[in-house]
């Protein structure tokens, strides 16, 4: 379905009701403020199967999530905008994230927001996506925070390019096709979300980025020490068990004890892959925080695709 809405409204400085109920329609609920003392808005969308495209050209204006918008949601959303015109800023949990030209917003709708366009001509494409939607292409996008990255290269233009090119070559395009060409638009979206490399932390405050620091220091140093635990990291950092899950969620995508585990893991692959070292295969996972020699070896398995005495057998072959 295609929609088109338009606005003029002389009116003092405050709410523009009448652009608030049309974005909040196509996009999500929000307030809307403007500081001109009029203001003109144009709003193009296109559902595309379980995704939707949306054009806005606007005067000044700012976009105000708060908890009682939150709760009048039909379901969770990724929104991905690209500044065409003139940039973004954007604040969320504590973040204030600018985004400028050749580069895309990517915002969660669960918590509170506000999304700033201060210029007298603003220009904005975004894609809405059902968070569920793309969970089923990135498992961990729901622990991602909202974050800027580039979109002058790579997938991200690509995906910037085919959303402008929406008006022209769907004008006639069937139900099916439209929908077909919207899978299209979220599969390159977890592309360019998945290859950019500061996806992962490009949202975290300094703050944040300094506690994370902190605990992997800390969790490095004491790997060996069968009672390290989230509690005691917790401690030791000076952050509660609830902050270090959720920090450590929010920039890797599952659970500290899974990155322990890992860690552990791989030293002990390390250690048993090298013909120095006469340890059992017992003394080896004791050595790096496993107590039961099965669960080692399942875990192992699972973790490199061969058992602990697999990676041992092809050590000793090979060193024949």
């Amino acid at each position: 379905m295609f929609r088109e809405f338009a606005t003029a409204e002389p009116l003092p400085s405050g709410p523009l009701t009448p652009w608030r109920d049309a974005v909040s329609d196509v996009l999500f609920p929000v307030d809307t403020m403007t500081e001109a003392e009029a203001f003109s808005g144009r709003l193009l969308s296109w559902d595309l199967g379980e995704a939707s495209v949306a054009y806005m050209a606007s005067g000044p204006v700012s976009y105000l999530r708060e908890a009682r918008h939150l709760a009048a949601d039909k379901e969770d959303v990724l929104l991905v905008s690209f500044a065409t015109r003139s940039e973004i800023v954007y604040t969320q949990g504590g973040l204030e994230l600018t985004c400028r030209r050749n580069q895309m917003l990517v915002e969660q709708s669960c918590l509170p927001s506000l999304f700033v366009q201060a210029l007298a001509e603003n220009e904005v494409w975004s894609l809405r996506v059902p968070l569920a939607v793309m969970k089923r292409r990135l498992g961990a996008v729901d622990r991602m925070p909202s974050l800027v990255a580039d979109a002058g290269l790579g997938t991200a233009a690509l995906l910037h390019d085919m959303l402008r090119l929406i008006p022209s070559r769907l004008a006639a395009a069937g139900r099916a096709e439209r929908a077909g060409v919207g899978d299209t638009l979220v599969d390159l979206l977890a592309l360019a979300i998945e290859n950019d490399a500061r996806a992962v932390h490009s949202g975290l405050s300094t703050v944040r980025r300094a506690h994370l620091a902190r605990i992997e220091r800390h969790v490095r140093r004491h790997l060996t020490d069968p009672a390290l635990c989230p509690d005691g990291i917790a401690a030791a950092c000076g952050i509660s068990v609830r902050y270090l899950n959720a920090l450590f969620s929010q920039a890797h995508g599952h659970s500290i004890g899974q990155w322990i585990r890992d860690l552990r893991l791989e030293a002990a692959a390390a250690q048993l892959a090298d013909p120095a070292r006469t340890e059992t295969i017992a003394e080896t996972a004791f050595r790096w925080g496993f107590h039961d020699p099965a669960q080692f070896s399942r875990h192992f398995r699972r973790r490199f695709g061969h058992s602990p005495r697999e990676l041992r057998g092809g050590r000793r072959v090979s060193a024949g």
